[in-house]
């Protein structure tokens, strides 16, 4: 089916459609078939914008609550399960353009849906998972470095070392600094494992 004939299509019950530089309006039938592809980029618009949604409120939630985590939970049930039941309203009403990237990225959003609101349940869950995904980044990298290892025990030294210095990161420590002091402390007290949070906590 054409792009426009789908759109049109899909536009029949659909909510939005392009109505403006960034801004999406409530139109249908013979605009919503003139614009065609602008129908689609409209709908990405429209779940990007409640996306930037998630993450301003996020913002503020986390400004307001602090380190009270259960008032954290209770401003995300108030403030941001409302965005999330808009968008999966939104995604299950989507009838048309399914065999395509779109209905594609409908499906997935829908199939991992328990995993992407899991954070309306835990406050210590954030919205996404960015901070272990560029950690892994430099496993990703560096993979052709772990052939050499050799052996099992090579492997887990490398998986030991790279453990330690992305906890250091994520403590606000520099990896050479804690690695520097984790061996001081081992050479004096042989036998002594050096974590850290030891160091954070110390500072």
């Amino acid at each position: 089916m054409p792009a426009s004939k789908a759109a049109a299509s899909a536009a029949s019950n659909a909510e939005l459609v392009l109505g403006g530089p960034g801004k999406c309006g409530l139109q249908a039938g013979e605009e919503a078939s003139r614009l065609g592809p602008s129908l689609i980029r409209c709908r990405w618009g429209w779940i990007l914008e409640r996306i930037g949604a998630l993450y301003k409120t996020e913002k503020v939630i986390a400004l307001e609550a602090g380190e009270d985590s259960a008032l954290h939970l209770t401003l995300r049930k108030e403030r941001a399960e409302p965005i999330t039941q808009a968008i999966r309203i939104w995604a299950l009403a989507q009838g048309g353009l399914r065999r395509g990237e779109f209905g594609k990225a409908l499906a997935y959003t829908l199939r991992h849906w328990d995993g992407l609101t899991r954070f309306l349940e835990d406050p210590a869950v954030p919205l996404d998972n960015n901070p272990a995904e560029r950690a892994l980044r430099d496993l990703v990298l560096g993979r052709k470095n772990h052939y050499g290892s050799h052996s099992q025990r090579g492997a887990d030294v490398s998986a030991l070392f790279y453990t330690l210095i992305g906890t250091a990161k994520l403590c606000g420590l520099k990896p050479e600094e804690y690695l520097r002091e984790a061996i001081m402390a081992a050479l004096k007290t042989p036998g002594a494992v050096t974590l850290p949070s030891q160091l954070t906590s110390a500072s």
